[in-house]
């Protein structure tokens, strides 16, 4: 909405006259150029922190940083991550060995590495911006930059960070590392993400769930369909697709293909040119050849179906993770964690039927539940069912929230500073809590009392423990960990994970289990006498039992697609301790469902069910071979905040009565993202009528600030004759100060002052370029002064906002010539119909409520009030209430389509003057006036098309009263943003 000042001169009818005009519009500009100007020219991630709305990034915590040079790399980390930077140095190396190797390529400059203890410090990262629960590495191509957090286990940071470090290769051959032009030519998302997958992991059991999915469904993705897919399909698919090429036509083959797709900018040529066959051609043969892998052994395997029962049926792609079930201790209830809501929830539902379902927590709902952990995490249930234990994370720390299944309300949280959590299983009496923890980037087990507080470290030592488990009796507790053969932890060769006793009052550790495999997620039987686990030590990720007294191990289940979280290392099963349910997670049809079986121990497959699949193998992972990097090459270093060019945009020409024409900027920061300078030329001519900027925004500290010095000029042309064209011109100077702290992810203070210098002039412009000033208008300087508060907690979906609310309280203030305090509400609450449609509200308010010199709201068109026209209501006081039912228009389509969608609305507005009532005006009032004092209102329906950052709004408005008058109906375009 754009704000003006209240007339100053002569009003005619309902027209302001041009004097007029010249006098107040002055006052108009001091806050939009003090704002609007810093605005446009912070750079990301500066800038989305000063958004009119959006979420925060949050810097709760000052690292001190340094370096650490390595022959290949320069690791960025900060005080108390010493020791496990030099063990992630050792490991980059290794990486870096065996990727130039296979890739055939040098980095020309060493590779920035940014790291992070835990996920909560990488989360407040500003190189980058939207780092969810989901995100656990990011390479970029400013400054081709790797940033990451230590991992709950070695294994998992070494893969993710060969991962990320393929992505870094990826720019080098692409020429797009450290370039200057961030909208460079990439390949499909398939080809780039498939490609780090499989080269940093090779084809893992958790991807061959995917693949064998594909193959029972009788549901292949041809390549040409894969090129247009965004999400989570360009990893797995990408990935096996990889490692069919690889094993038909060599690896050596993968390197030829990326570079030649990268020289020829065509992928399908590139299939052509290295493999001989064209995208159609080489589907048919991958299908072939799932088909060959997999059919046989799917034919003899169960569908989770027909030995369980699905309490909750993912839906689509959007709605696709149910995850983490936890089965409550009488077997009646059993929570999980899901995104049906567009956002991750804990969920209760009914053991026996699925039904009663009710969210217990949202994720994204407090700044104390940014986020709910569903990657390594556990739940946990009280003893008597009344209590349910999980963790999410609040700020800067992780918390064990204690919450009543009943009602929903904390009974209690549990932090422990500096210390990142995962993983918290509540002790049989209901005294303690056990849990997975990171401090300083090392991994070890805790205790605590829930009581008191008091923190024990059960375990110290390089190895892994995630999944704590209590036996029944509370005497031991069991664990996943990576300790034991054939790991070798000296050379920080971490491989698979194993089943573990430990001991809670000495922490002795028992080795359970040997083996490159992935046996995780312990949970104990009833009787206490034997461990549930998930293993691929038989192919893909299957229930087995281990037996304590025995020492055996017994396959359970033998399903198609086997039991599995997200991830090698996520939980995926639950045991009832007095009714012997067993719940589990199983993947189908590219999504996780909730099933429950009967007890295990009473489950016995046949002998050829329990053996493994044909092909299965221990993990081996793929740098194998390659040498560590040497210590003794390593120096450690100060760091340095230089800042180095990330940007450049710009456009110009010529024209024969301004001269010189174009737009330019250029944006520079450190290497942390931590200081960004933008400078920012519009040329017309002269430099004293172009359009100049230089603004520095800093991030280093929770409370950020920037600074703007700006020149602003605006040319409006009166008419034209043979001497030229007359234009009255508008120059701003001024600088401008902003602030900005976040209380959390949700909720901020701004503030910004601003002084302007605004110059007024005729101008006469020759038809040669020659431009002479006729009458120097006068000038005037104000001094604006703003504090806002904002919160925002909106949920996007294709169309736009889907669920959530977000509001901003602001006030201003300005000073001068013409003085004014002014009070502004914007409030937007969106009520979720289902993850395709909404009710959206928006109330809006403002008004002058002191000084002599009053603003002037300036409404109207289909994005603020429909049926209007743009800026056909002024006034200095406004107030608006728009009502809106968003709806997909072609829902039998697949969801990707909701881009498109439909709108009914109601809209009701009012602008009125200090002391003027307003009143209803006839339906059909002029649409080519302004409106000065009055309320109109307005219904109807339209079509948007949503872009992205912009919306195009087709709507048919018609005029009402809402008392039974309606006037002509209106048809409306625009291009805006949808609210």
């Amino acid at each position: 909405m754009r704000m003006e000042p209240s007339r100053m001169g002569k009003v005619s009818g309902s027209k302001l006259s041009y004097s007029g005009l010249c006098r107040y519009a002055a006052a108009a500009a001091a806050v939009t150029a003090a704002v609007g100007i810093l605005l446009l020219s912070t750079p990301q991630p500066a800038r989305a922190q000063f958004e009119f709305f959006g979420r925060n990034k949050v810097q709760y915590d000052r690292f001190q940083w340094k370096t650490l040079n390595t022959p290949h790399f320069v690791i960025h980390y900060y005080e108390g991550v010493e020791e496990a930077v030099h063990d992630a140095a050792r490991i980059a190396e290794r990486s870096y060995a065996y990727l130039s190797q296979i890739l055939q390529v040098d980095m020309k400059q060493r590779i920035p590495v940014l790291l992070y203890a835990d996920h909560q410090d990488f989360r407040q990262t500003n190189a980058v911006v939207g780092i969810g629960e989901g995100t656990q590495g990011v390479t970029e191509s400013l400054k081709q930059r790797v940033i990451l957090p230590m991992m709950p286990t070695m294994e998992e940071f070494t893969h993710i960070f060969t991962h990320e470090l393929v992505h870094a290769f990826q720019m080098e051959i692409m020429g797009t590392g450290n370039s200057l032009n961030p909208l460079q030519w990439q390949p499909p998302l398939w080809i780039m993400e498939g490609m780090a997958e499989y080269l940093s992991i090779g084809l893992d059991p958790n991807t061959e769930i995917w693949l064998r999915d594909m193959v029972q469904k009788d549901e292949f993705m041809s390549l040409t369909e894969l090129e247009t897919v965004r999400d989570i399909r360009v990893y797995r698919l990408g990935q096996g697709l990889y490692d069919f090429l690889g094993e038909r036509y060599g690896k050596e083959s993968l390197r030829r293909f990326f570079k030649e797709t990268v020289r020829t900018r065509n992928w399908a040529a590139a299939l052509q040119r290295v493999y001989s066959q064209s995208p159609k051609e080489l589907s048919e043969q991958w299908k072939s050849h799932l088909q060959a892998k997999y059919g046989t052994v799917i034919a003899e395997q169960d569908s989770p179906d027909s030995i369980a029962m699905r309490l909750v049926e993912h839906k689509g792609l959007i709605y696709n993770l149910n995850l983490t079930p936890s089965i409550s201790p009488d077997g009646k209830k059993i929570a999980f964690i899901a995104n049906a809501d567009l956002r991750d929830a804990i969920y209760i539902v009914d053991a026996e039927t699925g039904d009663s379902r009710r969210a217990l927590a949202y994720g994204g709902s407090s700044g104390s539940l940014e986020i709910i952990d569903f990657f390594e995490s556990t739940m946990s249930w009280s003893a008597d069912g009344e209590i349910l234990a999980f963790v999410g994370s609040g700020g800067t720390e992780d918390v064990i929230h204690l919450v009543d299944s009943r009602t929903g309300k904390t009974r209690k949280k549990l932090r422990f500073e500096g210390v990142s959590i995962t993983s918290a299983a509540l002790s049989p009496d209901g005294s303690r809590v056990v849990f997975s923890g990171m401090k300083n980037g090392q991994r070890d087990l805790y205790i605590a009392s829930i009581e008191s507080g008091e923190l024990r470290r059960l375990t110290e030592d390089t190895y892994s423990y995630i999944h704590p488990s209590w036996s029944p009796d509370g005497s031991t507790i069991a664990v996943t960990t990576d300790c034991g053969a054939p790991t070798d932890a000296e050379n920080l060769d971490f491989r698979g994970y194993r089943l573990a006793l430990v001991d809670p009052g000495t922490g002795s550790v028992e080795i359970l289990t040997g083996g490159s495999y992935h046996d995780i997620n312990p949970v104990w039987s009833p009787d206490g006498e034997e461990l549930a686990f998930v293993s691929d030590r038989a192919g893909v990720p299957q229930i087995f039992l281990y037996n304590l007294t025995r020492r055996e191990i017994k396959k359970v289940t033998n399903l198609i697609s086997g039991v599995s979280g997200i991830t090698a290392s996520s939980p995926a099963i639950s045991w009832s301790r007095e009714s012997g349910k067993m719940a589990f997670s199983s993947f189908r049809s590219m999504g996780w469902d909730i099933y429950t079986m009967p007890d295990p121990r009473n489950i016995t497959l046949s002998e050829a069910a329990s053996r493994p699949d044909p092909g299965t193998a221990p993990f081996e992972p793929v740098w194998a071979g390659y040498e560590l990097g040497d210590p003794a090459l390593f120096e450690e270093a100060e760091y340095s905040t230089r800042i180095k060019a990330d940007y450049v945009f710009g456009a110009g020409g010529f024209s024969t009565n301004v001269g010189v024409m174009g737009d330019f900027i250029v944006g520079f920061s450190d290497m942390l993202g931590n200081h960004n300078l933008t400078l920012g030329i519009g040329m017309y001519g002269s430099l004293s009528r172009s359009n100049i900027s230089v603004t520095y925004v800093n991030l280093t500290r929770r409370l950020n600030w920037g600074i703007s010095i700006f020149q602003e000029a605006m040319m409006s042309g009166l008419w034209s004759s043979l001497a030229g064209t007359k234009y009255w011109s508008r120059t701003y100077r001024g600088a401008a100060l902003m602030g900005y702290y976040p209380f959390n992810t949700f909720s901020r203070l701004e503030g910004n002052v601003g002084v302007i210098n605004i110059e007024d002039e005729l101008l006469t412009a020759s038809w040669y370029g020659q431009i002479s000033v006729d009458e120097e208008l006068g000038s005037d300087t104000f001094t604006q002064a703003g504090l806002s508060h904002v919160y925002d907690s909106a949920l996007y979906f294709i169309s736009g906002p889907i669920g959530g609310q977000r509001w901003r309280a602001q006030v201003y203030s300005l000073f001068g010539k013409y003085s004014s305090t002014t009070l502004i509400l914007d409030y937007r609450k969106y009520l979720t119909i289902n993850h395709r449609g909404a009710l959206a509200l928006r109330t809006f308010a403002g008004g002058t409520v002191s000084g002599l010199g009053q603003r002037l709201f300036r409404i109207g068109g289909p994005t603020t009030l429909h049926g209007t026209n743009w800026g056909q209501m002024s006034g200095a006081n406004v107030a608006i209430q728009n009502v809106e039912l968003r709806y997909p228009l072609m829902p039998w389509m697949s969801i990707q389509w909701d881009f498109l969608s439909g709108a009914l609305f109601a809209d009701a507005g009012a602008v009125w003057e200090k002391g003027i009532r307003p009143e209803w005006l006839s339906v059909d009032y002029p649409i080519d006036e302004y409106i000065l004092n009055g309320i109109v209102g307005a219904m109807g329906g339209g079509v948007r098309v949503n872009l992205g950052f912009l919306t195009l709004f087709f709507d048919y408005a018609i005029p009402t009263d809402f008392r039974g008058n309606y006037g002509a109906g209106r048809l409306q375009f625009a291009i805006g943003q949808i609210f």
